[in-house]
């Protein structure tokens, strides 16, 4: 965190930058269209005015006022040439080990940046000392336990977001796919991009984490493209399978066309894998990323083209949806 605001400190401050959103944007206004979760509202505003904040990284206190803010903004002049190259080549086989590092620190900042982060410490907070309470405990005379009031909150998510390098090994270490929207679809982005699920399923203990195996990790980038990274059991466990369907079809030769067709998926992610090139989706792979736009945005989804029947279907068969999700404290 930087002490005392630089001189022509920005008040407004984004918590999506514009050099992820601008992949999103048409016209010379740079605008996009926004969905509402709150009220299935649809508006084109220009990214200059969504995801925005005044003074949403700055903590002012008794020691000095602080911010992270010039941090981020060195961090998106850096990242801005790199993503621009990403999607004008529609491709991450260029990148090198330096810019690798920086994809995955510009994507780890971005998870813990955003607005959605800081209202989960705050419910978590809320929940946990409801829990104390009920368990007949006075969560004040709890040792470690405070009841946070705003400058705890900010202070906790200025610290995550200057604490983001710790996470890029995870980053790092996990196969990197480029996932290209299938034809006929495009990819939304929301106020909260960088999504996760898990199809292996741990129980109590919960699915979700940069390093739990079988985790999948997505930010798209643009309308066309996301990068997507996947746990590094993924490609050990695919190269497994595509070596058992080589055995089979030596001993039984008349499945193999068969076995050609239902590996297929798993031979082009892995090509994706190793050359960088895109891995055009099936159209339930891209409603699948939007998906999860919708459902962990804070409330704002956009999106290039004015197109949300899938945010408002998801809305309708789960009003839940509507709001931003919360971590859960039994």
């Amino acid at each position: 965190m930087t002490p005392q605001r630089p001189k022509g400190h920005p008040k407004q401050q984004h918590y999506v930058p514009r050099v992820l959103l601008r992949g999103f944007a048409s016209g010379t206004n740079e605008q996009v269209f926004a969905f509402d979760k709150t009220t299935s509202r649809v508006f084109r505003p220009g990214i200059r005015n969504v995801a925005v904040e005044d003074r949403f990284y700055d903590l002012d206190t008794a020691a000095g006022n602080f911010t992270v803010e010039p941090g981020l903004a060195k961090l998106e002049g850096e990242i801005a040439p790199i993503l621009g190259r990403i999607r004008s080549e529609a491709s991450i086989g260029f990148l090198s080990p330096k810019e690798r590092e920086l994809v995955a620190l510009f994507a780890m900042v971005q998870h813990q940046r955003t607005l959605n982060f800081k209202s989960k410490i705050a419910q978590m907070n809320v929940d946990l000392a409801a829990k104390l309470r009920r368990l007949g405990f006075d969560p004040s005379q709890v040792d470690g336990f405070k009841e946070f009031d705003a400058g705890d909150i900010q202070h906790m998510a200025m610290r995550s977001v200057a604490n983001a390098h710790e996470f890029v090994p995870y980053i790092i270490s996990k196969s990197w796919a480029l996932l290209q929207a299938a034809p006929g679809t495009t990819h939304y982005i929301s106020d909260n991009p960088i999504t996760m699920q898990n199809r292996k399923d741990f129980g109590f203990y919960g699915n979700l984490g940069f390093a739990v195996p079988g985790i999948e990790i997505y930010m798209p980038i643009s309308s066309e493209l996301a990068i997507g990274w996947f746990s590094e059991s993924f490609a050990e466990e695919f190269s497994d399978s595509l070596e058992l369907a080589r055995k089979t079809k030596m001993l039984r030769p008349l499945d193999a066309l068969r076995l050609n067709a239902l590996t297929a998926g798993i031979r082009r992610l892995l090509d994706a894998f190793r050359t960088g090139d895109p891995l055009i989706a099936e159209p339930a792979n891209t409603i699948n990323l939007n998906s999860l736009q919708v459902y962990n945005a804070e409330r704002f989804i956009f999106a290039r083209a004015d197109d949300f029947d899938l945010a408002r279907l998801m809305i309708e068969r789960n009003p839940e949806v509507r709001n931003g999700p919360r971590g859960k404290i039994g």
